[in-house]
């Protein structure tokens, strides 16, 4: 059996005292547990416009901070995109010590966007454990990535079903979305991923799920917003299955 901790935000929309008291949490937790992994996962949106320090650097700020915090893995979220345009990824991950994912969202080639990559695969203790990110497509109908970038849009459901595929055959032993798309799209994604995905971490609707949500399998798990809170789940691999102890999020 092996247990681990995966904390995660989304959200945080440039609060900078939230993160900070974040960071301790994850340290406290990860001091607390030293003979446990305990992974930390961004859902997306830590860049905001209206907050002083991240909008002078377009969101770089938040990054640096996030990856001093000891953020694993980020998934991409529309605020940063859509407000300094794509292009701005490349900074984020130049500045970034955790990997960017997005897999939804492309080049018109198909290709990752500059800065990001579709998937990520991490050793977790005796299991790997691949991660998949997703963003918002939509807004009030409208394809801002297509009309105003020239992007190329993805089917989640499509893209996700090939890229877990791709990971467990690259040897995941489970797999997790950072979804970037909302509690009710996030229902809709794990009624039809039920053999999948084991996780959905959610973001961009800022709901607060206390224990989590199940749909079939698939637990969804999401945050709330602005650095409130910081979700925690308690897991276990059984080197068949990953169990979900314990979902929560601790008041920040």
């Amino acid at each position: 059996m092996q247990p681990f901790i995966i904390l995660h935000t989304n959200d945080i929309h440039g609060r900078v005292e939230g993160l900070a008291r974040i960071a301790t949490l994850v340290e406290q937790t990860r001091a607390e547990n030293p003979d446990i992994p305990v992974l930390f996962f961004d859902a997306g949106d830590i860049e905001e416009t209206s907050r002083r320090l991240s909008n002078l650097t377009k969101g770089v700020a938040m990054h640096r901070l996030l990856s001093l915090a000891g953020c694993d893995v980020v998934a991409v979220g529309n605020g940063g995109m859509l407000r300094y345009g794509y292009q701005m990824l490349q900074d984020y991950a130049a500045v970034a010590r955790y990997p960017q994912v997005l897999a939804n969202v492309r080049m018109p080639d198909g290709s990752p966007l500059p800065g990001v990559q579709f998937t990520a695969l991490l050793q977790v203790g005796a299991m790997q454990l691949g991660l998949i990110g997703i963003t918002v497509d939509t807004i009030d109908g409208d394809n801002m990535y297509e009309n105003y970038f020239g992007l190329r849009v993805l089917p989640a459901v499509t893209v996700t079903r090939e890229l877990a595929a791709e990971l467990r055959q690259n040897g995941a032993d489970a797999v997790i979305l950072l979804s970037h798309m909302g509690l009710d799209t996030d229902r809709k994604l794990a009624a039809d991923l039920q053999q999948d995905v084991d996780i959905i971490i959610g973001a961009h609707s800022h709901d607060l799920l206390p224990e989590g949500e199940r749909t079939g399998r698939v637990l969804i798990a999401q945050a709330g917003k602005y650095a409130e809170h910081l979700g925690r789940l308690d897991l276990n691999w059984d080197s068949e299955h990953l169990i979900v102890q314990r979902a929560s999020v601790l008041p920040v």
